[in-house]
């Protein structure tokens, strides 16, 4: 079997998310919320970095109302990303690639578990939109628990290099609508 390249893989999965509609996306979303959830290194972390979905990426941004722990979501600084406090009430402005993002907030020291999206994910790595801000985070700051979640198209091999980092463990919506 031929292992994809990564240009492919990102092309035709960026075209399968892109046809897929709200009510797939709210279905899928709750599937994985509910993974997390039920995971103990998620119930034991406190600081969680999470992202702002976009893309029709699963959304997670339910997990914010949740007691108890604190949220960061990534800001583009540079050609880097930091973690950036969260709340529902913290001001967004589009970021560089026109992302949401926080315009300002308290910079976290430590992320317990990382909640990252991903384009694919094969044998624990994670491929993204190629710029390597993830990457680039994790090598750097690498958090207690890093862990992918992607719904059940987007389990591809694809050719991956040292730079990929590796997730500790990711979730898959599998469950059909």
């Amino acid at each position: 079997m031929k292992i994809s390249e990564k240009t492919d893989v990102r092309k035709n999965l960026l075209k399968t998310r892109k046809s897929l509609n709200k009510a797939f996306i709210e279905y899928h979303s709750n599937h994985i919320i509910v993974q997390i959830l039920e995971d103990p290194n998620f119930i034991n972390s406190n600081n969680i970095g999470i992202y702002l979905p976009v893309n029709n990426e699963l959304d997670l941004t339910r997990l914010l109302s949740l007691k108890g722990k604190t949220f960061y979501v990534p800001k583009t600084v540079d050609d880097e990303i930091i973690f950036v406090e969260i709340t529902k009430e913290t001001p967004l402005i589009k970021g560089p690639y026109q992302i949401d993002e926080p315009a300002s907030g308290e910079v976290a020291e430590k992320i317990d578990y990382l909640i990252t999206p991903s384009l694919a994910i094969y044998q624990n790595r994670r491929l993204g939109y190629g710029g390597g801000y993830y990457d680039k985070y994790i090598s750097k700051n690498r958090p207690t628990f890093v862990v992918g979640v992607i719904y059940d198209f987007q389990e591809v091999e694809f050719k991956y290099d040292d730079l990929d980092e590796l997730l500790d463990y990711y979730f898959v919506s599998k469950k059909e609508i």
